[in-house]
């Protein structure tokens, strides 16, 4: 097992930062070689052993190198292509043929096959062989202070002059850090800047490696400084019990309890068994964390699920929900959404943007709508420790609601002690939910604590959970990039449609492309997905998405939609035809498409005619027609997205429906025999 090197020192802030990079490395070689709870083991021992070299010094200045995507503070503004050009002219290479390798950075470099669309890998790849400095000098604190500078100095502004002389500051001090560094320290610099270090495993190993009640104390204080001075002044006071530590603080976000995934009505039954449990409906909004304290000149603050300060973004909502709540402290939770004045209706995901400060949306006869379901501190107590029917007694004292403004979710009380009576129920909600159009059902334990993180006391149920219930459609592949979730492959593809369709096929109505002459098939790239395949299938896939790899397709004209900003890292010359499977159609912000909400990959098909795939106005019919008033749908379905049917209570719930993922990625779809076999046939 291979084991970073010593610092030889104990202060933190004096430490190499190429001791940091060690780590990196061989967390990355312990993951490779080993698997399952060996491979848990293994990574928090290498990290105990490296965390106890460590005597003096800011650990918060040390975790945020560790933990750089839950470093709120620290906002760069700056992008892969924006940093690799400012890494290009710091390095003297602008115009030069490594200069241009670095700037097509998303297509990699064949001799490290794991560098697609990783810019620190295609930096590391371009200065390895001449070292920029050949011993390591550069240390945490001074790292930390580059970061520091970077924050003050690359902020964005609305003019392009402002912009030219901030990046005017920055190349020459990310010149003097670049020379310092080895090549392996400027690549995990690039990574921990762009705040994806392409880790395959978890980042509360680094917690619970410092710590076992670090990461308890990080979920119930979100927020990386609080957390660190936290559990610092927990090990200071060895006599004191970890949890008069681990308890809320005003002000500071609390990481979400989360819900499991109900994959039909007798799964839910059966995980529910012997509870009485709140069902309440699922809405298609955006989670809020509000913390109100009078005593403030600001008097709340909100947070998003991610845990990022929303506090200015939902000005909108901050007189609603101060004015709804009788309390002069308080902790609550909530959907927030958007109602239109005109449609009386709370309007699809993804709206909720509309209304940032920065936003030339129109917002005229529309407002954000929070809908309430749970508080966790009020006046001084707190109330996490208390069965959720006692918390929702508790918000119900002190909210008085404002129609449309602020309200109290709805919920039904549902007895699973009765099976039979309880999954009844239970169905016949789901059924109305369904027929509603809505986004699903959320059930509660009603005798649940709150426990930030976990998710076996509340469960959600959606029509897409299960087999044959969610939208599916076939579309094309045309292009692939790199993704975090999933280092060292191809994992996110981008999905288009056909826009002249009906030029593909002959008036006797064959589909076979190759019959229609001089016909060319024009694709519109509308949406990303990157669910659905599993490591073994997505492995399978990458020499067929290597030998399709192309810098522009000529077997196909390719465009992108308006507001459809994303770019692959590499196209393909020839697409692969897809099956997805999502929850509905929506449009996202600043697009005028529908797109496939949540999609997930069912299926690949190698060889498949291209007309196979959805039009664009195949699809745009079929988001018109899913906003068809339910009135008017009498339980019949209309299209894809409204397949209303007889629910009962015997519901397949194989374990091979959903996606959930693992320590590994995500589970094997059903289909995924069929979908190797065709990769197998066509790699041998």
């Amino acid at each position: 097992m291979q084991t970073p090197r010593s610092p030889g020192m104990t202060n933190i802030d004096n430490a190499l930062f190429r001791h940091v990079c060690d780590l990196f490395e061989a967390l990355l070689t312990v993951y490779a070689r080993l698997k399952g709870k060996k491979r848990r083991q293994a990574l928090v021992k290498v990290t105990m052993k490296w965390f106890g070299q460590f005597k003096t010094g800011s650990l918060y200045t040390l975790m945020r190198l560790l933990v750089p995507g839950e470093d709120h503070a620290r906002v760069y503004h700056l992008k892969e292509c924006r940093l690799a050009g400012c890494l290009s002219e710091a390095l003297g290479l602008k115009g030069t043929s490594r200069g241009n390798f670095l700037m097509n950075w998303r297509r990699g470099d064949d001799r490290f096959p794991s560098s697609q669309g990783d810019l620190g890998q295609v930096l590391f790849a371009i200065v390895q062989n001449e070292s920029l400095c050949s011993k390591p000098t550069l240390t945490i604190q001074r790292i930390s202070r580059f970061l520091d500078f970077m924050v003050e100095d690359c902020k964005a502004t609305s003019t392009n002059n402002l912009v030219q002389i901030k990046r005017d500051l920055l190349i020459p001090e990310l010149r003097q850090i670049l020379l310092s560094s080895t090549s392996a320290e400027a690549k995990w610099l690039v990574r921990i800047i762009l705040k994806d270090l392409r880790l395959p495993f978890h980042f509360r190993i680094f917690f619970r490696a410092f710590h076992p009640h670090f990461y308890r104390i990080f979920q119930m204080q979100r927020d990386l400084q609080s957390a660190c001075d936290t559990v610092n002044a927990y090990i200071q006071s060895p006599n004191g019990q970890w949890s008069d530590h681990v308890k809320p603080k005003l002000g500071v976000c609390i990481a979400g309890m989360e819900c499991g995934r109900g994959t039909g009505i007798t799964q839910v039954t059966k995980r529910m068994a012997n509870r009485v449990c709140h069902v309440e409906t699922k809405y298609d909004g955006e989670r809020l964390q509000a913390h109100i304290d009078r005593s403030w000149p600001e008097q709340i603050r909100i947070f998003s699920k991610s845990g990022r300060n929303s506090t200015l973004n939902r000005y909108q909502c901050h007189q609603p929900l101060l004015a709804s709540l009788n309390a002069e402290k308080a902790i609550i939770e909530g959907e927030l959404l958007v109602y239109n004045e005109l449609t009386m209706k709370i309007e699809s995901f993804g709206t909720v943007p509309d209304f940032a400060p920065n936003s030339r949306m129109n917002t005229k006869n529309r407002h954000l709508m929070v809908i309430l379901y749970d508080i966790l501190h009020l006046n001084g107590e707190n109330l996490m420790h208390r069965p959720y029917k006692d918390r929702r007694r508790v918000l119900e004292s002190v909210l008085k609601e404002r129609e449309t403004f602020v309200e109290l979710v709805k919920y039904t009380l549902v007895d699973f002690t009765n099976p039979n009576g309880g999954s009844s129920l239970l169905a016949d909600l789901f059924k109305r939910s369904v027929e509603n159009q809505e986004e699903g059902l959320i059930i509660k334990d009603a005798n649940s604590r709150y426990i930030p993180g976990d998710r076996s006391h509340w469960l959600k149920l959606k029509k897409d959970y299960i087999e044959g219930f969610g939208d599916t459609a076939e579309f094309a592949i045309v292009g692939a990039s790199g993704c975090p979730d999933r280092p060292g492959c191809f994992s996110e593809f981008t999905i288009s449609v056909l826009l002249n369709k009906q030029d593909l096929v002959d008036d006797d109505g064959d589909s076979d492309v190759d019959l229609v002459p001089n016909s060319r098939p024009y694709l519109l790239a509308v949406f990303t997905v990157k669910h659905g395949l599993s490591d073994t299938e997505l492995s399978l896939l990458q020499p067929i998405l290597r030998e399709r790899s192309c810098l522009k397709p000529t077997d196909y004209e390719l465009d992108y939609a308006v507001g459809f900003n994303h770019r692959p890292d590499i196209l393909l010359s020839s697409p692969i035809i897809c099956e997805l499977l999502g929850s509905g159609l929506v449009r996202d912000r600043g697009q005028r498409h529908f797109t496939l909400r949540f999609p997930r990959i069912r299926r690949l098909f190698i060889g498949r005619p291209l007309t196979d795939v959805l039009s664009f106005d195949e699809l745009q019919s079929i988001g018109d027609n899913a906003q068809v008033d339910s009135e008017k749908i009498n339980g019949k379905p209309v299209s894809r997205q409204h397949r209303i049917v007889n629910f009962d209570t015997s519901f397949n719930d194989s374990d091979d429906i959903g996606c959930d993922s693992g320590e590994d990625g995500l589970k094997e779809p059903s289909d995924a025999l069929e979908l190797m076999y065709n990769l197998l046939q066509r790699l041998f």
